[in-house]
């Protein structure tokens, strides 16, 4: 900036020309730009080399895809998620959904369960194990090793790493079991930013496909599935590229439901009219999600009676008087109802 004002009289100084300059020394002195510019066409011209997008899971997840699987606690996240792995690595498909055309190298990290957890789950009674592809690469957090790094935040270390087995083992595919382990408070948006970021990195850089498992707060189970229902849900959607969930039926509880949610390379082919109906079993030594019928996701959800709706507006409007500054928000999670309908209580009640 002092070396621009030297070139202009005293007094002479414009703004607009010194912006100019300044950015032209910029662009020439070879410092690296945040920001790549170039023609609409001439963008559409450098992607025509790059390959076209094979579906990993049918319109769900396409390859180079960060996408979102949500659904509440117990729900079979985990379950469809290695099967999900398995069929990628074996290039096998997840019935109804269509093959995927190649064998990918997947690292499944897993911050849920323990591997003798993970052994049950994938053996009959611990016998009679289930063999995995040698291009599943499953990955605990080692705890020992991480707490002597504290200085370093959790989500730095595992992307770092994560980066690192890409290099090695030609990782085409993660799958991380779930984020609430790495960023706490998963809500705010300062504790989502971060490794949210940090992974679209991951996935612009390597073209890697990433998988991310979230959880659902509690929830008004009368309600359809939205991206409202992802802890963190503002921010999550935003990075994402695509995002499925899967819901629980209220008219047996036996049956699960995979719902499309957001796609930007697809058409909406499994959403609320079209949903995918499972039953999770076991298949000798391996659990799954077993396809049953493809059905509307209206005939899965809980239907609150009259006596049901006038207690939870009984329990809303106790609520507020107990805490006048509670949110909205904060109500409608504590009830498992919606922020509108606590919000549409309140003011009624008020105008009386």
């Amino acid at each position: 900036m002092d070396k621009l004002r030297k070139l202009y009289p005293e007094g002479q100084l414009n703004v607009a020309d010194l912006h100019r300059d300044l950015a032209k020394n910029t662009m020439s002195s070879g410092e690296s730009k945040v920001l790549e510019v170039k023609t609409a066409n001439e963008w559409i011209e450098a992607a025509k080399s790059k390959p076209i997008p094979l579906p990993l899971l049918d319109c769900l997840w396409f390859q180079g895809e960060l996408a979102i699987l949500f659904a509440d606690t117990n729900a079979g996240k985990s379950v469809f998620a290695v099967q999900i792995a398995d069929a990628l690595t074996n290039k096998t498909s997840i019935e109804p959904f269509g093959r995927c055309s190649s064998s990918f190298n997947v690292l499944y990290c897993d911050f849920e369960m323990s591997d003798k957890q993970f052994e049950n789950r994938y053996s009959e009674e611990y016998w009679n194990h289930y063999l995995f592809s040698p291009n599943f690469f499953r990955a605990e957090l080692n705890l020992d090793e991480f707490l002597q790094k504290t200085d370093i935040p959790i989500e730095e270390q595992i992307c770092n790493e994560i980066m690192t087995y890409i290099s090695m083992h030609n990782v085409q595919i993660v799958i991380i079991d779930n984020l609430t382990y790495i960023a706490k408070e998963i809500e705010k948006s300062k504790n989502i930013q971060p490794i949210m970021q940090k992974l679209k990195w991951i996935n612009n850089k390597y073209g890697t496909s990433i998988l991310v498992l979230a959880h659902t707060p509690k929830r008004d189970l009368s309600r359809p599935l939205t991206s409202s229902d992802i802890n963190g849900s503002k921010f999550l959607s935003n990075f994402a590229d695509s995002i499925f969930a899967i819901g629980k039926s209220a008219k047996d509880e036996s049956l699960k439901y995979v719902k499309q949610i957001k796609s930007r390379n697809s058409a909406y082919l499994f959403g609320a009219e079209n949903v995918v109906v499972f039953t999770i079993e076991k298949d000798l030594n391996f659990l799954l999600f077993n396809y049953q019928q493809m059905d509307t996701e209206s005939d899965h959800l809980h239907v609150r009676s009259k006596e049901e709706m006038n207690e939870v507006d009984r329990q809303i409007l106790e609520e507020h008087r107990n805490d006048p500054d509670l949110s909205f928000g904060k109500i409608a999670e504590k009830l498992e109802t919606n922020k509108m309908r606590v919000k549409r209580v309140i003011d009624r009640n008020s105008n009386q």
